[in-house]
């Protein structure tokens, strides 16, 4: 009797687990979640040959920012490449079409591209093939990356988060760290509370009335 329940404990854990894998690749992986998306029944091989191609200078930046962090999270070190070759790699282009901030971005078999209305879709764009990137299974040293389309933009134009200082003091890299985890979840505004009523703790020069008193010091009316 006992060997028959623990029979079927495996069977359940197994099926469940499975139910639970299968629904996860049918979730898109991007945060916030994208304002339209569609899953497409093929995968992308992403390798250390895989090229990534800016079709704009202005998109050079954010080129090198996601062979960057391809590297730094998968170990993948991808290539920046000018021209188009035979090789599928990820395209990254600017549209005509007025799109602020938005962009859409297609991975097939044939390659990924993201195409941006300005550099701010670009590269959120850039961001949510990260994250997809992140959450793709490696064989062999190749990510499976599943097929999507995604279109995106904004829904809030102010998008912030708050850092206070004020009484508790932080590294210098842990304040990067909390750019770099704001610019993943396509924040884009930094409110750094430095003081508060007690004291102005950093020198100013053009101020010096912020360093002379030791007591709380306000701007004249």
């Amino acid at each position: 009797m006992n060997r028959i329940k623990y029979v079927l404990s495996a069977a359940c854990f197994l099926l469940i687990g499975g139910f639970q894998y299968a629904f996860a690749q049918e979730v898109c992986p991007i945060i916030p979640r994208p304002a339209q998306v569609k899953k497409l029944n093929e995968q992308f091989n992403l390798n250390a040959n895989t090229p990534v191609i800016p079709r704009a200078e202005v998109l050079k930046p954010i080129a090198h920012y996601l062979i960057q962090e391809v590297l730094k999270t998968r170990g993948l070190p991808l290539s920046l490449q000018q021209t188009t070759t035979k090789i599928p790699g990820i395209e990254l282009k600017l549209s005509s079409k007025k799109m602020p901030s938005g962009y859409v971005l297609d991975i097939s078999a044939k390659g990924v591209v993201i195409t941006a209305g300005d550099e701010a879709g670009a590269f959120y764009g850039a961001v949510s093939l990260l994250q997809i990137v992140r959450q793709s299974k490696s064989v062999l040293g190749i990510l499976k990356l599943p097929g999507w389309n995604v279109a995106d933009k904004p829904l809030y134009e102010w998008r912030g988060i708050m850092l206070d200082e004020s009484r508790h003091f932080f590294c210098v890299e842990k304040v990067k760290s909390v750019l770099d985890w704001m610019a993943f979840y396509k924040l884009n505004r930094f409110h750094w509370h430095l003081t508060d009523e007690p004291a102005w703790r950093i020198e100013i020069k053009k101020i010096p009335q912020t360093s002379i008193s030791r007591w709380d010091w306000r701007l004249p009316q």
